[in-house]
C-alpha cells in the first residue's frame, strides 16, 4: 500500500499533526545525544569504545551498558566518575549549536534529554527563555511553572547520571518521580524524539515505557533519523512501538549528506518548524474531501468545517457571520460556491420562461456574482465541496446584498442539489422486508469485481436482514476488492463493517446470531487478523486527518453524540416544565430531533453496521423517550395574552415519523408498554405518523428466526402504538386483517397485552363496526384452534379470548364453532371454557353445560374457586351444601396478603385468584344462598375494599380508593354509576387522585366511561384514551 508518494503523503501528515501538537501546547521533545555531536560531544559509540580502550578491550561489537560497569567493577567510584567526566567533556566549554536554537523555537513546555551536557539551557538563555532545570527526584516537586528541561539520565552536577548496567537496572528505584512523570508525558503527548540511533539503550528503554505502559493505545510519537536510508522493516518495526520515523533521506531527497548528520537534523528541524500557509478555501477543502467517498455527511463535520473557515451552518442555511464587514476570503468562499451552483441552476433550467419575481432574483444574484467565478485552481474544489454538500442536510447558500443608501441588506438563497436517496432507504424505514429481499435478489445477478460498492450495499441489507453470515461474507469480498483497487478508504469502511458483524457472529460460537458453530469459529478466526489500528495508521491521508474514519472505527462520534443527547434530554425535560415569560432560541426537542435524523442518516446511507450495538442502540433510546415525554408535557398557559406564542413551556406537540420508526427499531418493547401505559391523553401525532404505522404493518413479513436473541417485534410494537392514539375506520381494518395474517403460535400468548390494548382502542372510538367484527371473530377462532392443540397454555389466554368473545358477542357475532369448543373441553381448559360460556352461542353453550353439569366439588381451593366460576356463569345453580363446604374451608385458612389487589371479574382484565373475591361477586349477582355467613366472613376479615362493594350505596366514602373500581365488571360499573348519590362521590374521589398523580390509563378509562358525565371532566384536563 505505500509507495514513495505514500511516504511522503504521510510526512506531510506528520508533520502537520506535529504542528498542531505544538501550538496546542502538546508536543514534547526528546533530545539525544546526536544534537550534542556538532558541538564536541561524543556519540554513544565513542563514548564507549573510548572507555574501553582503558581497559585494554579492542574487539567490537562492545556492549553499550557493560563496558562502563566493567571499569566501574575494576576501579571504582571516584575513578570511574572521574573518567567519565573527561570522556563527557564536563567543565569543557561548549559551543551550543543552531539545533539547539530551533529546539528551543518549538516553543515546548518540556524537554527532555538523556544527554548531561547544558547546550539547551545555553541556547534556552541566549534566547530569552527561562527554563527549568529538573536533574533528579528531588528537583521535581519544587520546580516552578513555565518551561522545563527535563534530563531523566541526571547529570554531573548532581552526580547520579546513569550510564553503566547498573545504573539502568536500578533507574526506576533513583529515579522514581522521574520516571513516573516521563511515562505520563509519554501518555498523553505528541513525542518528537531527535538525536537518537537505533541502537541507543535511551531509545529501547522509554520504547519499552510506551510499549508496556500503553499496549498501543497512545499519542503518536515521531522519531527523526537523519543518518540512516529508508528501511521498511525498521520502520514497520518501530511503528508497532507507536514510533513513526521520519528519514532525513527520504524527506531532504538531494540535500541529504550521508556524512553529515548534524545537517541532515537541522535540516529536518528547520522542515517542521517551517508554517505551510494555507488558504480558507484549501483548509476547507482539505476537511470535506473525504466524505466524497461517503453517501451522506453528517451535520456536526460539515458545520465544523465551514465554522473553521469563518462561514456558519444554520438550520440548513450557509451564511457569513457578519455580513456587515467588509469581503475577505471567507466571503469570497461563500460567493465561488453560489457563482458555481448557481451556474448549474441555469443549465440545467434551460429555455424555461421566468416570472417576473424570478427575473428581479436573477438580476440581484447575477450582479451579486458576475466578479466571482472560481479560476481553474479553485474550480474543482469548489465543485467537490458542493457535491458534498449535496449528500448533507444543507440546502442553500444565504447571500446577502446591501441595499441603496445602505438602508439595510437584501437576502437570496441558492438551493443546492439534493442528494437521490436509494430505493433501499425507505424499505429500511418502513420494515419492508420483503423489497429487501427483492433488491438482494436483484443484486445477486450483477456482483462483480467491478462493482465493489454493489457488496457493500449486499452486506447491509443483509445485515438489516440479520443474515450476519451472509452480510460478513459480502463485506469480506468488498474489502479484498476495494484493497485491489487501491480505493483504501471505502476499503476501510468494509472493514470496519467486517470486523463488527464478525464479532456478532462469532459471539458465543454463534449462538446469539444462529450462525453454525463451524462457521463462527471459521469468523472468529479470520477476524482476529483484523487490526484497525493498524490499518487506519497506515491509510494515506484522504484529508482532515483522517478524522471521519476514526470517528467511525473507535465509535467517537457515537460516544460524543451518548454525551450531547444526555445533556439534550435534560434540557427538553427542563423546557417542558418550565413557565417561560418568554422564550427565544431554538427549542431543545427541536435541535435534538434533527441532531438525530442527521446522525441516523450518516450510519444508514452509509451503510455502517454499527447500530445494533449498545453504544449507538442507547443515543435513540435517549431520544425516543426524551421527545415522548416532550410530547407528553401538559402546556402551562401564560397569563401575557401579547406575548403567549413565545411563552408558557417549551415541548413538542406531536410525534414524528422519525420518531415512530425510531421507537420501531431501537425500543424495547417492554419499555414501550411501560411508558405507553400511564398517558392520560391519545398519543399526538403529526399527520403522516398514523399512516406511516400502518404501512409498516401492511408491510410486515415475518421472517424465519434462527436465534431466540433475534426476534423481531417490529410489527407487534406499531399495533401497540396504534393502542394508545386515535384511529380510522382504515387502520382498524387493515391492522385487524393483518394480525390475521402475521399471528402464529406463541404470538397469542406473547403479545397478548398488545393486542387487548389495540381492540379496546378501536371500541371506544366506536371503531369496531357489525362490518369489522368478522376479523375479531376469526381471530377468536384460530386462537381456539391453537389451544385445542396447547392446553397446558390456556390460563395465559384467558384474558385475550374473553375480550374476543365479549366483542364478537358485543357486535352480534356469537362464537359458535362447536367442534372446536368440544376439542378445547379438557381438565386444562376448564376455566377457559367456563369463562367463556356466557360468551357463546347456543351450540356452544350446550357442549359446555354437557361437559361440566355433572361436575363434583373436591374439598381443594381450586375447585371452590371453579365452582364459583361455574355458578357464575349459570353453568351450575347455587347448591348451599357447596357453599357451606367452601365457608368451613375458609374459615380454617388465613387470607393471604396482598388479596386487596386482586381483581374481580374484570373484562378483559381478569383474574380470579382469591377465593373470598369470587364469594363476593356471587353475592353480589344474587348467587349466594347463604349470605349470612359470608357477611360474618367478610366483616371478620376486615377487607375495606370488599366491605365497599358489598354496600357501596350506604359506605362512607371518605376513605374510598379510586382503584378499587377495578375490582369491578362492566355491568357491575353501569349498575353503580347508575346510583346518583354514589356516582357524585366516586366522581370527586377520582378527581383528587387524579390532581395527586395517582391515576393510571385504565382508572382515566373507567372515569370517562361511567363517572366523568356527573363532574365536569374539564377537571381532568385531558382526552381519554
Amino acid at each position: 500500500m505505500i509507495n514513495d508518494n505514500g511516504i511522503l503523503n504521510h510526512y506531510i501528515e506528520s508533520k502537520k499533526l506535529i504542528s498542531e501538537a505544538r501550538h496546542d501546547g502538546q508536543l514534547v521533545i526528546f533530545v539525544g545525544a546526536g544534537a550534542s555531536i556538532c558541538s564536541g560531544m561524543p556519540t554513544w559509540g565513542q563514548a564507549v569504545k573510548e572507555i574501553a580502550t582503558h581497559l585494554g578491550i579492542y574487539e567490537e561489537p562492545l556492549d553499550f551498558l557493560r563496558i562502563p560497569q566493567y571499569y566501574f567493577n575494576a576501579r571504582g567510584k571516584k575513578e570511574y566518575t572521574q573518567l567519565m567526566r573527561k570522556v563527557f567533556r564536563h567543565g569543557d566549554f561548549l559551543v551550543k549549536h543552531e539545533i539547539h536554537d530551533k529546539i528551543i523555537e518549538f516553543n515546548t513546555h518540556t524537554i527532555i534529554t538523556t544527554n548531561y551536557d547544558n547546550l539547551i539551557e545555553k541556547a534556552a538563555e541566549d534566547n530569552s527563555e527561562v527554563i527549568c532545570v529538573v536533574s533528579k527526584d528531588a528537583d521535581l516537586p519544587y520546580r516552578k511553572g513555565g518551561k522545563e528541561l527535563i534530563k531523566i539520565h541526571g547529570d554531573f552536577e548532581s552526580d547520579n547520571f546513569v550510564l553503566k548496567e547498573d545504573d539502568y537496572l536500578s533507574y526506576s528505584r533513583n529515579f522514581r518521580l522521574i520516571e513516573n512523570y516521563v511515562k505520563s508525558i509519554i501518555g498523553t503527548k505528541v513525542v518528537l524524539f531527535l538525536g537518537y540511533s537505533f541502537s541507543d539503550p535511551d531509545i529501547k528503554q522509554i520504547f519499552s515505557w510506551a510499549k508496556d505502559i500503553l499496549d498501543g493505545d497512545f499519542q503518536r510519537a515521531y522519531l527523526i533519523e537523519s543518518g540512516k536510508e529508508y528501511d521498511t522493516n525498521e520502520a514497520d518495526y518501530y511503528k508497532n512501538f507507536g514510533i513513526n520515523v521520519l528519514y532525513a533521506s527520504v524527506q531532504l531527497k538531494t540535500e541529504f549528506k550521508n556524512t553529515d548528520l548534524t545537517l541532515n537534523l537541522l535540516n529536518m528541524l528547520k522542515w517542521l518548524l517551517h508554517e505551510d500557509k494555507l488558504t480558507k478555501l484549501d483548509e476547507l477543502y482539505d476537511d470535506l474531501k473525504p466524505f466524497k467517498y461517503m453517501n451522506f455527511v453528517s451535520d456536526r463535520y460539515i458545520k465544523a468545517a465551514f465554522y473553521k473557515v469563518d462561514l456558519k451552518v444554520n438550520d440548513g442555511y450557509i451564511s457569513e457571520f457578519d455580513m456587515g464587514k467588509g469581503l475577505d476570503e471567507s466571503g469570497k468562499i461563500i460567493r465561488n460556491l453560489a457563482y458555481e451552483q448557481y451556474t448549474m441552476i441555469s443549465l440545467a433550467d434551460g429555455n424555461r420562461t421566468a416570472n417576473e419575481e424570478e427575473m428581479e432574483k436573477k438580476e440581484r444574484i447575477n450582479k451579486l456574482l458576475e466578479n466571482f467565478k472560481p479560476d481553474e485552481h479553485a474550480k474543482e474544489k469548489i465543485k467537490t465541496i458542493l457535491d458534498i454538500l449535496a449528500k448533507s442536510g444543507v440546502r442553500y447558500i444565504e447571500l446577502h446584498d446591501p441595499l441603496e443608501n445602505n438602508s439595510g441588506r437584501h437576502s437570496d438563497c441558492i438551493e443546492l442539489a439534493n442528494y437521490d436517496m436509494p430505493e433501499w432507504i425507505e424499505a429500511i424505514n418502513t420494515f419492508d422486508y420483503q423489497v429487501l429481499e427483492n433488491i438482494i435478489a436483484k443484486n445477486n445477478a450483477h456482483l462483480a469485481e467491478s462493482r465493489p460498492q454493489l457488496y457493500m450495499e449486499q452486506g447491509y441489507l443483509n445485515y438489516v436482514l440479520k443474515e450476519y453470515l451472509v452480510a460478513y461474507s459480502c463485506f469480506k469480498m468488498a474489502a479484498s476488492i476495494f484493497y485491489r483497487h487501491q480505493e483504501y478508504f471505502q476499503y476501510f469502511i468494509a472493514e470496519i463493517n467486517r470486523f463488527y458483524i464478525g464479532k456478532m457472529v462469532s459471539d458465543r460460537d454463534g449462538a446469539i446470531s444462529g450462525i453454525d458453530f463451524k462457521d463462527a469459529k471459521i469468523v472468529s478466526e479470520e477476524i482476529k487478523a483484523i487490526n484497525l489500528d493498524r490499518t487506519y495508521r497506515s491509510l494515506p491521508d484522504f484529508g482532515g486527518n483522517n478524522k471521519a474514519l476514526k470517528d467511525i472505527y473507535t465509535f467517537k462520534i457515537a460516544y460524543t453524540l451518548f454525551q450531547d443527547a444526555y445533556l439534550a434530554s435534560e434540557k427538553i425535560r427542563e423546557q417542558a416544565k418550565t413557565n417561560y415569560i418568554f422564550f427565544s432560541g431554538t427549542a431543545a426537542f427541536v435541535s435534538m430531533r434533527k441532531s438525530m435524523e442527521d446522525y441516523y442518516n450518516y450510519i444508514t446511507l452509509n451503510q455502517l453496521a454499527v447500530d445494533q450495538y449498545i453504544e449507538n442502540r442507547e443515543i435513540f433510546r435517549i431520544y425516543f423517550q426524551s421527545i415522548f415525554g416532550s410530547v407528553m408535557a401538559v402546556d402551562m398557559d401564560s397569563s401575557d395574552y401579547i406575548i403567549k406564542s413565545r411563552s408558557g413551556n417549551v415541548h413538542a406537540n406531536k410525534l414524528s415519523r422519525f420518531d415512530l420508526m425510531i421507537a420501531l427499531r431501537y425500543e424495547e418493547l417492554k419499555n414501550l408498554q411501560r411508558m405507553l401505559q400511564n398517558i392520560t391523553i391519545n398519543l399526538p401525532m403529526e399527520d403522516d405518523a398514523l399512516n406511516y404505522l400502518l404501512t409498516v404493518i401492511i408491510k410486515y413479513k415475518k421472517r424465519p428466526i434462527k436465534s431466540i436473541f433475534l426476534g423481531d417485534n417490529v410489527f407487534w410494537k406499531a399495533v401497540l402504538l396504534l393502542g394508545y392514539c386515535m384511529l380510522n375506520g382504515e387502520v382498524v381494518d387493515k391492522t385487524f386483517e393483518r394480525i390475521n395474517e402475521c399471528i402464529v403460535g406463541s404470538d397469542y400468548r406473547d403479545y397478548k397485552n398488545v393486542l387487548i390494548r389495540f381492540a379496546k382502542n378501536a371500541e371506544l372510538q366506536g371503531l369496531i363496526t357489525k362490518d369489522n367484527i368478522k376479523y375479531i371473530t376469526l381471530f377468536l377462532d384460530k386462537e381456539l384452534v391453537y389451544l385445542c392443540e396447547n392446553k397446558d397454555e390456556s390460563l395465559m389466554h384467558i384474558n385475550l379470548v374473553l375480550q374476543s368473545a365479549w366483542l364478537s358477542q358485543k357486535y352480534g357475532y356469537s362464537y359458535d364453532e362447536k367442534d372446536t369448543i368440544s376439542k378445547l373441553i379438557s381438565n386444562e381448559n376448564r376455566v377457559l371454557c367456563a369463562e367463556l360460556f356466557p360468551y357463546v352461542g347456543d351450540a356452544c353453550k350446550y357442549v359446555i353445560s354437557e361437559a361440566y353439569k355433572n361436575w363434583k366439588l373436591k374439598n381443594e381451593k381450586a375447585d371452590m374457586d371453579f365452582y364459583c366460576l361455574l355458578v357464575k356463569s349459570e353453568i351450575l345453580v347455587p347448591d348451599k351444601n357447596v357453599e357451606q363446604v367452601i365457608f368451613s374451608f375458609y374459615n380454617n385458612q388465613k387470607l393471604k396478603s396482598g388479596s386487596e389487589k386482586v381483581p374481580l371479574f374484570m373484562i378483559p382484565d381478569q383474574k380470579d385468584d382469591s377465593l373470598i373475591f369470587n364469594l363476593v361477586e356471587l353475592y353480589l349477582r344474587g348467587l349466594i344462598i347463604d349470605t349470612e355467613s359470608l357477611i360474618n366472613i367478610v366483616k371478620e376479615q376486615n377487607i375495606e375494599s370488599v366491605l365497599w362493594l358489598i354496600d357501596y350505596e350506604n359506605y362512607d366514602y371518605t376513605d374510598f380508593d379510586v382503584s378499587w373500581v377495578k375490582l369491578c365488571a362492566p355491568n357491575l360499573l353501569k349498575e353503580i354509576s347508575g346510583k346518583h348519590f354514589v356516582r357524585k362521590n366516586i366522581a370527586e374521589k377520582f378527581v383528587a387522585a387524579y390532581n395527586s398523580s395517582r391515576v393510571d390509563q385504565s382508572l382515566l378509562d373507567i372515569y370517562f366511561r361511567y363517572f366523568a358525565d356527573t363532574f365536569n371532566s374539564e377537571n381532568l384536563g385531558a382526552e381519554s384514551v
